[in-house]
Order: C-alpha cells, then structure tokens, then sequence
C-alpha cells in the first residue's frame, strides 16, 4: 500500500499468513501477515528526485521482499516496457527499490 486510503481499504482482504507492503507513510495495525513497511514514496520523490518512478521502486522493493522472479527478470521486463530514454532513470529506481527492500527484510 502506497497510501492510507489503500490500505485502509484493502488490507482486511490479506490472509493470514500474507505479506503487506507499505509505504513508511502508512499507519498499519500489526496483525498475522509479515509486514514490512519501506520507504517507497520518499525514494521516488526525494533521493531519486523523479516521483514518477514510484512505482518501479515499488516493484523492486515487492521482488527484493518475495523473490516472487529473479531481480535480472524483472529488470528485463522493466526495460522492455519503460519509454525511451528513460532506461537509466527506471533502472536506478529498481536498484533502489532492491536496496530498500533488502533493508526491511533483514531489519
């Protein structure tokens, strides 16, 4: 969840044993799912400098987190579908993403 609003409204959905991911602007509850609560917003906007990129700095922080694909997979995808010219940008919003994502799991 990036906002609270998401997850005001989404998160009763998850299962027990579930992850959540929120951003660190995010007030949640602790309850039965691991939850990891990363920087995501403030990467994009503040040390990368381009808030559109949130959402690539997510999906690094969701891979980092789950290993749900390989990060060279998810790269590829990534760089297979961002614009032209912004290739470079895209790839260090994903390597942050890693990188803030591997922060929270070994906190």
């Amino acid at each position: 969840s990036l906002t609270q609003k998401s997850y005001d409204e989404y998160s009763n959905g998850l299962k027990k044993d579930g992850i959540l991911i929120v951003d660190d602007s995010v007030e949640f509850k602790s309850n039965n799912t691991k939850t990891y609560s990363v920087p995501i917003i403030d990467t994009a906007a503040h040390k990368i400098g381009k808030p559109m990129v949130t959402n690539i700095v997510a999906l690094g922080a969701l891979i980092a987190l789950t290993n749900l694909v390989s990060k060279n997979a998810l790269e590829q995808a990534v760089m297979n579908r961002v614009p032209k010219g912004t290739e470079e940008l895209n790839k260090k919003a994903l390597i942050m993403g890693f990188e803030i994502g591997e922060k929270a799991l070994n906190n």
